[in-house]
């Protein structure tokens, strides 16, 4: 999405501040679609069933909900199922953050979202009304409003009704505080609430009203039936109407400029650039013939919506996307109905339907539609091999694969042909008004012959055990009874059932075992002999029949009157399951009892699933934690127990076929690591090997890197164990984390922000799960900026010399602060020792000063100090000067002392014109800065020389040597610094 590709400094402002504000982790993703009777979503994708609301934390992080307990979460990438513990309608969902979203739904359900499991949160003193919609302003504050006037609230703890006042349906809520909102309904209500009552408005219409939003407390929109929109200005409603053949959902913006509203027939979204007509403008959707029920967006190049059939759309602020894959459609564009289905093995099936030129084969791995060249419906298929299939449908067509392509053949009739069925080289094919025809299915026939059965009645489906004993079983119609029709290779004649209901689909294991059902929950059974009633408890209409054996049968229902729709006989009890889809499934058929398909009405393919533990969530728990787990995957029903391995108590449990929401004790010993997960059946257990991790306190073994600068942000990689629940890091005062993510259960990545004011010392670095907190002691450190040059002095060096000055910064003198001094050591210039001198004291004049040094004399003679001063034998105590113009000097040692003169003392030191050396040595600590001054001069002999430099402070006298120096006979300036 384009505004999620932002640059990193933004998303981790986000991420740093939910962390924050919430003490958030990512949360867990769910398994892929997956309904009751292990039934998974094929056609289309993610999923097929209506979807009513959308609503999302950011862009890669959106919650979609609708039909049979549909939940789907958007991680930025794809859509995938989420696992939950309900079947009903879902309606609305809506959060404060990607770890607390409430959806709510038929029946007063309401369910919450931790960032790990859906569950339950309905209580008693709720309500058992359908609820449409959901808001909130913290999580201890939250409103769902439904059927009947009803608005129920949520303090944090549990959920109480509210007096609304109405008593009519209330379809949405909405608002900018805890003492502002906004409920709407149908018969043009809008309520105006606060936190203790609600009061009618006067909406301009009586038109249902069924979405509200709005940009600020005076600036709200609410859309409805008859093509209204009705605006808020902080005082009045007025209405707009955009068109009487618009049925509006909801409503959703950026802001003030920037509306969208759903729509249902004709347009189907709208939108509102804030224009001062106040003209709303249809938008050219990705999908024009279904319902779009839910809008919502993270920004206005981020919005998504939702709709029929699993219908979702997404804007990127030029163009809308559709998400949704794999549709059916027919010639209009509209989603098709499929209505048979068969095949060769799991990896070859066929579906056909009312897609027209679309036939539907599965590979195993997708379904791609194949053209056959007609616009005409189809009602049945069968494959005699892989390039031997029949389908057949509207106006007598028949139409035959080879394997390569789909040729249409000639037939006999213009009838409706609703089923076709063979054996080798006889097929067979029934249809309206008792129509029979017969193909001796030789390669290449083409022919097909009309038998006369002498029986008027419509013939709905045809199957048999050979060539020689067919059955086809048709349409009640009075006074005759229900039609049975049986072929012995030599003639079709009708069979008494003595029942009124029309019969709809036919299949058997033998030719003394055969099922028939029909209308009114008819199911009857043939023994060789007589067709005997079998009671199933129902007055349903059954719509197919398929098994694998006489103890494995699936009965079909219409599913658009409740919520189970598939009857299941498992060998000692018929019992209900529910398929996940609100559509009618059409027709069933399979390979063997753990891959079986059904197809259905928009499209719908489903296919059966073996009995297997698909997901775990949370996977994983500390010692000591009780926890509700739920545990999802296929054919579950009549399961008696679950276990989770040593140490792990279950203490209660509720499931479906499809999930077990199980609560947990974990022991304060259980073993640490993972464990299997095991369903029991009666059948035969399921396990998950691995399915589920005890974990114990959080352990800290290393941190990396360990130490950081004042005023640095950095990642730092914290090591160890049991971090896989982690909510908490702490790295001590003076450094925020902005961020975390655990890389795996003993690694977790942390950025943080050193302040640069945070105190220069070790501190602890915490790890906090639900298990516990576990700190390293001294773990991180933290250390002064880097070292920065501001100056080099001199800039330059002439060649042959050594530059040996050092100017150290960031050592100022104090308490707590590092001191850098000058070390005593000996260094080669030129061939000869350099003498470094290093006083710990200031210079004071007229006292004695220990001079510390590494000296190479000669003769033995060493100097003596005075006040740093050195001199030799015959020195006068005078003004120092600079060597005149051909003057020579200097000699080849680095330094030669000279004693004082006995009884004399003096401020100042002058060398005389006899080749005499004179340096003067000084520390410098003024300003708590430590100068290390290392220097070499080698003069030339006989000449007066002198190099230094002398600084006047109050007090004292200041001298700094720079640089090894060469002294040249007879060149002014010479001896200066290089």
């Amino acid at each position: 999405m384009s505004n999620c590709k932002r640059p990193f400094a933004i998303i981790t402002l986000v991420l740093a501040l939910l962390s924050f504000v919430f003490s958030l982790s990512p949360p867990t993703r769910a398994a892929p679609v997956v309904n009751d009777v292990g039934v998974g979503w094929q056609v289309p994708l993610p999923q097929g069933n209506h979807l009513y609301g959308v609503w999302g934390s950011y862009c890669n992080d959106v919650f979609a909900v609708g039909d049979c307990g549909t939940i789907l979460h958007y991680d930025g990438t794809s859509w995938s199922g989420m696992g939950n513990s309900t079947t009903k309608h879902l309606y609305g969902v809506w959060g404060t953050s990607h770890s607390d979203v409430f959806a709510v739904g038929d029946n007063g359900t309401i369910l919450h979202y931790d960032g790990f499991a859906w569950s339950n949160m309905t209580n008693i003193d709720a309500t058992d009304k359908p609820l449409w919609g959901v808001w909130g302003t913290f999580s201890d504050n939250v409103y769902a409003v439904g059927s009947g006037g009803t608005i129920v609230h949520y303090d944090g703890s549990i959920w109480s009704p509210v007096e609304s006042g109405s008593t009519k349906t209330l379809r949405d809520i909405w608002g900018t505080s805890a003492d502002d909102f906004f409920v709407t309904g149908w018969g043009g209500t809008i309520l105006h609430c606060n936190s203790t009552h609600c009061t009618p408005m006067d909406s301009g219409i009586d038109k249902d009203i069924n979405g509200v939003w709005g940009s600020s407390p005076d600036n709200v929109y609410a859309v409805g039936g008859s093509g209204f929109i009705v605006h808020y200005d902080g005082t009045s409603w007025t209405p707009t109407n955009v068109g009487d053949d618009v049925w509006m959902y909801d409503v959703w913006g950026s802001s003030a400029d920037d509306v969208f509203a759903t729509a249902g027939q004709g347009k189907h979204i709208l939108h509102y650039d804030g224009n001062e007509e106040g003209t709303w403008a249809a938008m050219n959707s990705s999908d024009t013939t279904t319902h779009v029920s839910g809008i919502w967006g993270s920004g206005p190049d981020d919005v998504f919506a939702v709709g029929d059939c699993g219908i979702i759309q997404h804007y990127d602020g030029t163009s809308w996307t559709l998400m949704t894959s794999r549709l059916i459609r027919n010639s209009a564009n509209q989603m098709a109905d499929l209505r048979a289905v068969h095949g060769t093995s799991s990896s070859d099936v066929f579906a056909v339907g009312a897609a027209g030129r679309q036939i539907m084969r599965y590979d195993g791995t997708s379904w791609q539609a194949q053209d056959c060249g007609s616009v005409q419906s189809f009602y049945d298929v069968w494959c005699n091999t892989s390039s031997d299939v029949y389908a057949v449908g509207a106006n007598g067509m028949i139409f035959h694969y080879d394997g390569a392509s789909w040729d249409q053949m000639s037939g006999p009739t213009t009838k409706t042909l609703t089923g076709v069925w063979g054996c080798l080289t006889n097929i067979f094919a029934v249809g309206l008004d008792g129509t029979v025809l017969h193909n001796d299915g030789s390669p290449g026939s083409d022919e097909w012959t009309e038998v006369n059965t002498g029986d008027e009645r419509s013939l709905n489906a045809v199957w048999g055990t050979s060539a020689n004993d067919v059955y086809a079983v048709g349409t009640y119609k009075g006074p005759l009874t229900s039609v049975i029709l049986h072929y012995d290779g030599t003639g079709w004649t009708a069979m008494d059932t003595g029942l009124w209901y029309s019969m709809t689909d036919i299949w058997g294991t033998a030719s003394d075992s055969i099922y028939v059902c029909g209308e009114g929950g008819t199911l009857l059974h043939y023994d060789g002999s007589d067709w005997t009633p079998i009671d199933t408890g129902t007055s349903r209409d059954f719509t197919a029949i398929w098994g694998s054996s006489d103890s494995d049968i699936f009965l079909l229902t219409d599913s658009a009157s409740t919520e189970e729709d598939v009857l299941h006989y498992t060998g000692d009890e018929w019992r209900w399951e529910d398929a996940g889809t609100h559509h009618t499934l059409n027709d069933i058929w399979g390979t063997s009892a753990t891959d079986v398909f059904a197809v259905g009405d928009s499209g719908t393919i489903l296919h059966y699933l073996d009995r297997t533990i698909i997901s775990v969530i949370p996977n994983h728990a500390n010692q000591g934690e009780t926890l509700n787990v739920v545990v999802t995957g296929s054919d579950f029903a009549g399961m008696t127990n679950i276990s989770f391995g040593d140490g792990i108590t279950v203490n209660s449990f509720t499931s479906t076929s499809t999930w077990i929401d199980a609560n947990i004790t974990i022991g304060a010993a259980a073993a640490t690591g993972a464990r299997d997960v095991t369903v029991e059946m009666p059948t035969g257990d399921v396990t998950l090997a691995g399915g589920f991790t005890v974990t114990g306190p959080p352990t800290i073994t290393s941190v990396s890197p360990t130490f950081g600068r004042q005023g640095q942000t950095l990642d730092v990689v914290i090591s160890g164990s049991n971090f896989a629940a982690a909510t908490n890091i702490t790295f001590g005062d003076g450094i925020t984390v902005n961020y975390f993510v655990i890389n795996d259960s003993s690694q977790i990545t942390a950025n943080i922000t050193v302040a640069a004011d945070a105190a220069t010392v070790s501190r602890n670095v915490g790890v906090t799960t639900p298990g516990g907190t576990h700190t390293l002691v001294t773990g991180f450190l933290v250390a002064s900026p880097e070292p920065t040059i501001t100056t080099v002095s001199p800039p330059l060096g002439r060649a042959g010399l050594h530059a040996v000055r050092q100017h150290h910064r960031n050592a100022l003198r104090g308490a707590g602060e590092r001191q850098l001094r000058c070390r005593d050591r000996c260094q080669q210039c030129r061939g000869e020792r350099l003498h470094q001198h290093n006083s710990g004291r200031e210079y004071r004049p007229r006292r004695r000063t220990r001079v510390k040094g590494c000296h190479r004399l000669d003769t033995g003679r060493h100097g003596y100090t005075y006040g740093r001063l050195h001199r030799r034998p015959g020195g006068s105590v005078n003004n120092l000067r600079q060597p005149r113009p051909g003057e020579s000097g200097g000699e080849s040692r680095c330094h030669y002392h000279w004693p004082l003169f006995p009884g004399r003392h003096g401020r100042e030191l002058r060398g005389r014109n006899n080749g005499d050396r004179v340096h003067q040595h000084q520390l410098n600590r003024d300003n708590g800065q430590h100068h290390c001054w290392r220097r070499c001069h080698p003069g030339n002999k006989g000449r007066d020389s002198h190099h230094s430099h002398r600084h006047r402070h109050p007090g004292r006298w200041l001298h700094r040597v720079a640089a090894c120096t060469d002294h040249n006979v007879g060149q002014p300036g010479q001896g200066q610094p290089g």
